[in-house]
């Protein structure tokens, strides 16, 4: 049975945000505490970069929720993925009102259960032949 979405797009869009969320936890590990964010140039530079991070994600995810027709997240309920569109509208729109405060709570608390989910279903993306679904 044929998946009703190009799998192949999706599992490239789920490695990237896979890959992202990576990056923004090799950034986010020397980070103290929330202060550090505004404490420095430095500060500012990480909070950007993971800012910059998310946003790539938060537009995969809203890639694959317009791919799957909402079906193949609403399988993974665990994970609030409106809330992550919604965060990647907030960066991307207006970054200048971006509490750090939140951004410390993201990397500290969310981002390694986000990560599980999307390994998982990048395994169970790649554990069935990729279908080529019809234009």
């Amino acid at each position: 049975m044929s998946e009703p979405f190009d799998k192949a797009v999706v599992l490239d869009l789920f490695q990237q945000i896979a890959e992202h969320l990576e990056m923004a936890q090799k950034s986010f590990e020397a980070i103290p505490d929330v202060a550090f964010f505004q404490a420095s140039h430095s500060g500012k530079e990480k909070l950007a970069s993971i800012c910059m991070f998310l946003m790539v994600v938060g537009e995969h995810v809203k890639k694959i929720d317009k791919l799957t027709n909402g079906v193949l997240l609403s399988k993974h309920a665990e994970i609030d993925w409106r809330r992550i569109m919604a965060f990647r509208n907030i960066v991307a729109h207006d970054y200048v009102h971006i509490d750090s405060e939140i951004v410390f709570n993201i990397c500290s608390t969310e981002i390694d259960s986000l990560l599980k989910t999307v390994n998982l279903i990048i395994d169970l993306l790649s554990s069935s032949p990729i279908q080529e679904t019809q234009p």
